[in-house]
C-alpha cells in the first residue's frame, strides 16, 4: 500500500538516505492513495532536497488524477515554488482549456506569480476577470501585475475602476497606494479623501492621507 512506501521512505529519510527515499515516493506515488497518504507524499516531498526529484514524483500524482485540474495545480505550484519554470509550465497547459472555477482560476495565478511572471498572470487573471466581472479584488491584482510589467497606462486604468461601494475600504486604500507609487498622487488623495469622509474614526486612512499631503 502507499502507507507501507511511505513509511519506509521516512525511514530512509531518517538514515539520511534521500536518492533511495525518492525512488519510494515514486512508487507510493504509483500506489493507491487515501487522503491521508496523499497528504504524507506531498510533505515529503517538499522536505526533499533534490526538487527535480520532488517535483517529478508530485508530477505522477497529477498524471495519475487524469483531467483533475486540482491535481495539476497542485503540481504546478509545486514545481514554481521550487523554481521548475518548464515543469511548472506545462501543468499550467494541461488545464489551460478547462472551464475551471474560480478558485482554480486564483490558484491557476498564484503559480504565476510564484514564477514571478507578471505577463504570464496577467493572462490568468483575465480570465478570472471574465468569470468575476467587476470584481474589485481582481482588478487590483490586475493593477499590480501590470505595473510590473511595465504597463503603467493599463494599471492606473485597472485602478480607476476601483471605487466604493462596490469596493471595500481596504481595496480603496490599497488602491490609493498603488496610484501614488504609479505618480497618481492626486488621484490617489482623491480615494484617501473619500475614505476619511466615509470612516472618520479610523486613523489609518488619516494617517494615509496626511503622508499623501506631504
Amino acid at each position: 500500500s502507499a502507507h507501507w512506501w511511505l513509511d519506509q521512505a521516512e525511514a530512509l529519510e531518517r538514515r539520511g538516505d534521500r536518492e533511495r527515499e525518492a525512488g519510494f515516493l515514486a512508487r507510493a506515488a504509483g500506489a493507491r492513495l487515501d487522503e491521508g497518504a496523499h497528504d504524507r507524499l506531498v510533505s515529503a516531498c517538499r522536505r526533499l532536497p533534490d526538487a527535480r526529484a520532488a517535483s517529478a514524483v508530485v508530477d505522477l500524482l497529477a498524471r495519475r488524477a487524469g483531467p483533475e485540474p486540482d491535481a495539476a495545480l497542485e503540481a504546478a505550484l509545486f514545481a514554481a515554488e521550487r523554481g521548475l519554470r518548464p515543469q511548472a509550465l506545462r501543468q499550467l497547459d494541461r488545464v489551460a482549456a478547462n472551464a475551471l472555477t474560480a478558485d482554480q482560476l486564483r490558484a491557476a495565478v498564484g503559480v504565476c506569480r510564484a514564477l514571478g511572471d507578471p505577463r504570464l498572470t496577467l493572462t490568468w487573471l483575465a480570465k478570472l476577470a471574465r468569470l468575476a466581472p467587476g470584481d474589485p479584488g481582481v482588478a487590483l491584482e490586475q493593477a499590480q501585475a501590470c505595473a510590473e510589467a511595465g504597463r503603467t497606462r493599463e494599471a492606473i486604468r485597472f485602478l480607476d475602476r476601483i471605487e466604493s461601494p462596490r469596493a471595500a475600504p481596504e481595496q480603496v486604500m490599497s488602491a490609493a497606494i498603488q496610484l501614488q507609487g504609479l505618480g497618481q498622487g492626486e488621484k490617489g488623495l482623491v480615494l484617501l479623501e473619500g475614505l476619511v469622509r466615509a470612516h472618520p474614526e479610523d486613523v489609518r486612512y488619516l494617517s494615509n492621507r496626511g503622508v499623501a499631503k506631504a
